[in-house]
């Protein structure tokens, strides 16, 4: 039986939880205020809060079924690329969305697991390398077409909520970066696999 993907479970048990506690939800929202007054962590943690039923249910969809398929991959690297892609939509939200006040939701680390998952996909044979190509040119499509409108597609949020593409993109930009280092150190382990055993049969 393949191994239960915990990260991807303990993410959604903690949105569910700061969803349905508010005291928990404003606890980890990022806050602009917040964080200049030196609460740092609500750069990582104001993903899993969410503003409505929707909007979380939207987020959870498609990060539970990406996020499960690409920790199955590699529990590892799945940890890094959550952690990295939280980071990196909060940091963005702060430094290049300066009129927005509080930020919340997992919509750019759900993107950065659909498009990691999509480029690791590349890598499998035949129709699976296919459907991977075709989902990577929807997400490149979907992101080009918010951020030039400035407008969510499939989004959950509750009327008055601003949309933010960037977070998408943050999350997209992480994916490729963390899927990146995968490849080139699978690449060097394999070389350096390649030149031992040659030297095993030189010294023999």
């Amino acid at each position: 039986m393949r191994r239960f993907p915990w990260i991807t479970a303990s993410v959604l048990a903690l949105a569910v939880g700061a969803y349905l506690v508010p005291s928990i939800g404003e606890l980890l929202i990022l806050d602009r205020a917040r964080v200049a007054a030196g609460e740092w962590w609500r750069l990582l943690t104001g993903s899993v809060v969410h503003f409505s039923a929707s909007h979380l249910g939207a987020d959870a969809l498609a990060f539970g079924i990406a996020g499960a398929l690409l920790e199955r991959r590699g529990r590892a690297t799945f940890a890094a690329l959550t952690l990295a892609s939280a980071l990196a939509v909060g940091l963005a939200v702060l430094w290049l969305e300066p009129s927005l006040e509080r930020y919340a939701g997992l919509s750019g680390v759900a993107y950065a697991a659909i498009v990691a998952l999509a480029l690791a996909g590349q890598r499998d044979p035949g129709t699976m390398a296919t459907l991977s190509r075709i989902a990577l040119v929807a997400c490149v499509a979907k992101l080009a077409w918010e951020l030039s409108t400035g407008r969510m597609l499939l989004a959950g949020a509750p009327p008055g909520v601003v949309a933010v593409p960037l977070a998408h993109l943050a999350g997209a930009i992480t994916a490729v970066a963390v899927s990146g280092m995968k490849r080139r150190g699978g690449t060097a382990l394999l070389r350096h696999r390649v030149a031992a055993r040659r030297r095993g049969r030189v010294s023999a």
